[in-house]
């Protein structure tokens, strides 16, 4: 695993943890931070080792969002090229901005965003691209660009209106509402939100090691799957496990498991 500045990476058995680590400027997202966290999920997806990763921070607050100092200076070096130029400066720029954060949601295990204190702007768009996601009821989100005179352009707008009710995803983002933990659970923009950190991360590890004890396989094609039917007809997403589990279940892997649930269930009753 490579060397970061402003990540740290923990690895505990089959557990991935990064943690966004930026504490003077409450974990305020930096170009430098911002690459890191395609660089480190590019590197998790290739570790076989790994099951699960959870994503976290330390200090006070999840994020505060993109770095006001990235922004300007995107805006500076925009306004450095020629005036035919620009246009397709800031499209490439913001393409290998989402690719990064795209590295969460495309690595192969499932990613668990544990949210404490603020999640707003940039930190949406992060945690958007996470498989679940949990908070403190007193954590703050708002999905802020609309007050940034920006349309938010990482991921929010296009992967929430799978998790949450549109109608309420346009009020969010219109209105740059700042609400609670509580109220995004309410919406399912979280799946549960808890009152103290401590029972947060007890809520976490125990799901951690449960997904841990799944065949591994089994959690991946999973997430594979349920990503590729939100992209996909129905019909489409039916091919795609039945050419995914023709392969899988003839693994010796496959084959060993359900051959020990079978033995399970077939034991006699009372021994």
């Amino acid at each position: 695993m490579s060397e970061f500045e402003f990540l740290k990476y923990l690895k505990s058995g089959a557990v991935a943890t990064i943690v966004l680590s930026n504490p003077k400027k409450a974990n305020s997202i930096g170009e430098k931070m911002w690459f890191e966290i395609g660089t480190a999920f590019r590197q998790i997806s290739k570790d076989a080792d790994l099951k699960v990763c959870i994503i976290k921070s330390e200090s006070k607050h999840f994020t505060s969002g993109i770095d006001i100092g990235f922004l300007d200076s995107i805006v500076s070096k925009c306004q450095q090229k020629p005036e035919n130029e620009r246009q397709e400066f800031l499209r490439t720029t913001i393409i290998e901005m989402q690719d990064s954060f795209s590295e969460v949601e495309n690595c192969p295990i499932p990613v668990i965003a544990q949210v404490h204190g603020v999640c707003i702007g940039a930190g949406v768009d992060l945690i958007s691209a996470c498989d679940l996601r949990f908070s403190t009821k007193s954590s703050f989100f708002s999905i802020m660009e609309t007050r940034l005179g920006i349309v938010a352009d990482m991921g929010t707008l296009q992967r929430l209106p799978n998790t949450i009710p549109e109608g309420i995803l346009k009020e969010l983002t219109y209105s740059s509402k700042i609400f609670s933990g509580r109220y995004a659970e309410k919406i399912g923009l979280v799946n549960k939100s808890f009152f103290t950190k401590k029972s947060l991360d007890s809520h976490i590890r125990k799901l951690a090691d449960t997904i841990c004890s799944m065949p591994s396989y089994a959690v991946k094609g999973s997430k594979l799957t349920i990503n590729y039917a939100r992209e996909n007809t129905v019909n489409a997403g039916l091919k795609q496990i039945a050419e995914l589990n023709s392969r899988l279940l003839l693994s010796d892997e496959a084959l060993s498991t359900f051959s020990a649930v079978k033995n399970q269930f077939n034991k006699p009753k009372g021994k």
